[in-house]
C-alpha cells in the first residue's frame, strides 16, 4: 500500500479529513470546553465531535457528568443533567420525585427569587446551588427562610450585596460559602436524629459539584451548531453483558440522557480480560451491542484496533458485526516521540500516514478514526498530559446525519437508511391530582354521572402511545404517567428537554347537551405553520375514521406557548369530545371508542412526522 504525507503543511492532523473530534475521559482532567470549542488547528479546522467516557465495566468515569454536561456549550444539556441528577440524589435519599415535580421544584428557585446568586441576565443557577436549595426543599419543606437566615446572619440584604460585590472585585465569589451557610440551616432545622445523615448529603453535594462550570436555565437555548458529543462505554468481556449496558445507559441517564442531537453510543472493544475463545468473546459483544441498541434505541458504534480485533474475533465471526459503524484505532507515527507530536518544532520528525488506514476487517470502510495522541497543550482547554485525536470519514453534514437530527433536505432518508428512530412525541394527558398547581386545574370537567376529565384524557393519552409505540413512531413521553398535576410551564418543559417536534394536549370539552358533538383543535396565536399543518392533519385523520369536527381554534393558551415548548415543536391542543354532555360521557366511558380515538389520533401524528421529517 502506498503511503503518502496527508497531514497539513503546519499540523499533524491529516489534512483530508477537516473534520476534527477529541475522546475523552479521566485521565484528561478538568476540560474547559468553551477554550476547545474555540480553537482552531493550523489548518483552520476546530473540534466537531466528541466521544466521552462514560462507563468501564459496571464502572462510572467520575469526569463523565461534567464532560457530558458541558462539551456541546448547550444550556439544554446542562439543565438536563442537573434535573436527571436531582432523580438520582433525591431517589437514593428516600424521596419519590417525578420530573415533572423537579422541574417544579427548581422553578421555584426564581419564583422565589431571594437565593443571592441568581444571574438574572443569563436566567441562570450554578448547578451546586440547584442541588442545595431543592434538597433543601425537600428536606425542611422551603428555602426561603434558611435563605432568610443567612443574610440576616451577613447584616442584611445590603451588607451582603456589598460583601458579594467586594469579593467580586477581588476575583472571588462568596457563592459557595453561602450556599454552606444555608444547607448549615437546613441541617439545624431537621429533627436531632435526621441532621448527620443531612450534613453528610449536603457534605457531599458540594464537595462533589462545586465549581463544576454547569449551570441550570429557567430558559434554557438547545444546541447550536457547536460541538457534536457521544458516550462512550469500556466493555468487559468477562462482564456480564447485559449487566455492563446497563450501567452505560443508566450513567448516561444520570446526566440528562442520550439526545436526539446526539451521536450514537460507542463501544470500545480493546481487552480480552485473558479469555481465549474467539467464539465466546463475539459472542458476549454481540449480546451487548444488542442491548445497548435496545436501551438507548440507536445502533451503536464499534471501536477497535486492527490488531485487537483479529485477536480477540475469529474472521468467521465477521459478519456478525458488519451492521456497526466502525471507529478504527490506528496510530501510523510513535506519539511516545514528542519531537514528532508538533511539526512546527525543532526536531520533528516529518512522519508517513497510512491512507486510508487499516481497519478491523469486520467492516467495508470507517466512520471514525483515531489517528494520534497530541500533547494537551496542542488544543486549547486541555489540562491532561496528552489526548486522543480523531477525524471523520466525511463532511459536517454526513457527520450530523449519524445524529436523530439530520440536518437538509436528506433528513428523512438518512434516518431511514442509518435504521433511527424518530424524536420524542409529548402527549400531555390534561390536568390529574387534587390540587390545583401552576396553572392547571386538578379534575377538569366532571361529567354528568361523575366522569372525571383527568381519568380520560390519561386513559386516552395511554391510548395513543399504544398505536404510535406500535407502529415505530419513535419515543413516546407522557408528561404525567399517574394522578399527579403537573403546572403548565413543567408540561411544556417536558417537549423543551426532548426536543420534540410533536406536543399534544389532551382535553375533554365542558360544554353539555344541546350543542352539535365532535372535537376541537386549538392553537395558539404564535404557533405558526407546522402547529397549523399538525392540527389539519388531526382533524383530517379523525375525520377519515368518521368522528364529527369542530373546527380549529385560536387562544392564548399557556401550555401551547413556543417560548416554554422549544423552537420547531407544532402544538395544539384537541377537546376530544363533551364530556359534559350525556352522551358525549357515555362516549367517552367506552373502551373500544377511546381505542379508536388513540389510534384515529396516532394516525394524524404520524402523517405529520412523514411530512415534516425531512
Amino acid at each position: 500500500m502506498t503511503r503518502q504525507r496527508r497531514f497539513g503543511a503546519r499540523s499533524y492532523w491529516p489534512e483530508k479529513y477537516p473534520v476534527l473530534g477529541l475522546d475523552v475521559s479521566h485521565w484528561d482532567d478538568k476540560i474547559d470546553w468553551n477554550a476547545v470549542a474555540g480553537w482552531k488547528n493550523a489548518d483552520g479546522n476546530g473540534v466537531a465531535f466528541a466521544f466521552i467516557k462514560a462507563t468501564d465495566g459496571r464502572s462510572s468515569d467520575d469526569t463523565f457528568h461534567r464532560n457530558w454536561a458541558l462539551a456541546a456549550s448547550s444550556q439544554a444539556h446542562q439543565s438536563a443533567a442537573i434535573e436527571a441528577q436531582l432523580g438520582v440524589q433525591l431517589a437514593a435519599a428516600g424521596f419519590a420525585v417525578t420530573p415533572a415535580e423537579i422541574a417544579a421544584d427548581l422553578a421555584s428557585i426564581w419564583t422565589d427569587g431571594t437565593y443571592p446568586y441568581i444571574d438574572g441576565g443569563m436566567g441562570a443557577v450554578a448547578e451546586l446551588a440547584a442541588y442545595v436549595l431543592v434538597h433543601a426543599l425537600h428536606a425542611h419543606g422551603s428555602f426561603a427562610d434558611l435563605i432568610a437566615a443567612v443574610v440576616a446572619k451577613h447584616g442584611g440584604q445590603d451588607k451582603l450585596n456589598d460583601e458579594m460585590a467586594k469579593a467580586l472585585d477581588a476575583g472571588r465569589s462568596i457563592e459557595n460559602r453561602l450556599l454552606q451557610e444555608i444547607a448549615a440551616e437546613a441541617v439545624t432545622a431537621a429533627a436531632a436524629a435526621d441532621r448527620p445523615a443531612l450534613k453528610t448529603r449536603f457534605n457531599r453535594l458540594v464537595t462533589a459539584h462545586r465549581d463544576s462550570g454547569i449551570s441550570y436555565y429557567e430558559t434554557p437555548r438547545g444546541p447550536d451548531a457547536g460541538i457534536l458529543r457521544g458516550p462512550y462505554h469500556f466493555f468487559h468481556p468477562l462482564t456480564d453483558a447485559t449487566d455492563q449496558a446497563q450501567s452505560f445507559f443508566d450513567t448516561v441517564a444520570a446526566s440528562g440522557g442520550l439526545r436526539d442531537e446526539d451521536l450514537p453510543p460507542a463501544i470500545d472493544v480493546e481487552t480480552d480480560d485473558g479469555m481465549t475463545s474467539q467464539s465466546d468473546i463475539a459472542d458476549r459483544l454481540e449480546r451487548h451491542l444488542q442491548a445497548v441498541e435496545r436501551l438507548f434505541g440507536r445502533t451503536p458504534i464499534i471501536y477497535a484496533s486492527p490488531g485487537q480485533w483479529a485477536t480477540y474475533i475469529a474472521a468467521a465471526d465477521n459478519p456478525r458485526f458488519a451492521r456497526y459503524p466502525l471507529w478504527a484505532a490506528r496510530y501510523d507515527r510513535d506519539d511516545k516521540n514528542a519531537a514528532s507530536l508538533d511539526p512546527t518544532k525543532a526536531g520533528a520528525v516529518a512522519m508517513a500516514w497510512q491512507d486510508p488506514p487499516s481497519w478491523p476487517s469486520y467492516a467495508a470502510s470507517w466512520t471514525f478514526w483515531q489517528h494520534r495522541i497530541t500533547p494537551s497543550n496542542d488544543i486549547a482547554g486541555v489540562a491532561g498530559g496528552r489526548i486522543d485525536c480523531d477525524v471523520f470519514n466525511g463532511d459536517r453534514a454526513a457527520l450530523q446525519a449519524l445524529t436523530n437530527r439530520p440536518a437538509g433536505a436528506q433528513a428523512l432518508s438518512a434516518r431511514r437508511a442509518l435504521g433511527r428512530p424518530r424524536p420524542s412525541v409529548v402527549l400531555d394527558p390534561g390536568h390529574g391530582g387534587a390540587p390545583a398547581f401552576g396553572g392547571s386545574s386538578a379534575f377538569g370537567v366532571r361529567g354528568p354521572s361523575g366522569t372525571l376529565e383527568k381519568d380520560v384524557t390519561l386513559l386516552l393519552a395511554r391510548s395513543v402511545a399504544a398505536s404510535l409505540n406500535g407502529a415505530g413512531a419513535g419515543a413516546v413521553v407522557l408528561t404525567r404517567s399517574g394522578d399527579e398535576n403537573p403546572g403548565l410551564r413543567q408540561r411544556a418543559a417536558v417537549a423543551r428537554a426532548h426536543g420534540a417536534p410533536v406536543f399534544l394536549s389532551l382535553h375533554a370539552d365542558e360544554r353539555g347537551a344541546g350543542g352539535p358533538s365532535g372535537s376541537e383543535l386549538w392553537l395558539h396565536p404564535e404557533g405558526g405553520p407546522r402547529s397549523l399543518d399538525l392540527a389539519r392533519r388531526l382533524q383530517r385523520a379523525l375525520a377519515d375514521r368518521g368522528l364529527p369536527q369542530r373546527g380549529i381554534q385560536v387562544a392564548d393558551m399557556g401550555v401551547l406557548r413556543p417560548a416554554a415548548l422549544g423552537d420547531g415543536t407544532a402544538a395544539c391542543l384537541l377537546e376530544i369530545d363533551r364530556l359534559a354532555d350525556p352522551a358525549g360521557e357515555r362516549r367517552l366511558r367506552d373502551p373500544a371508542t377511546l381505542a379508536r380515538l388513540g389510534r384515529a389520533i396516532a394516525d394524524g401524528v404520524r402523517a405529520f412526522l412523514d411530512a415534516t421529517a425531512g
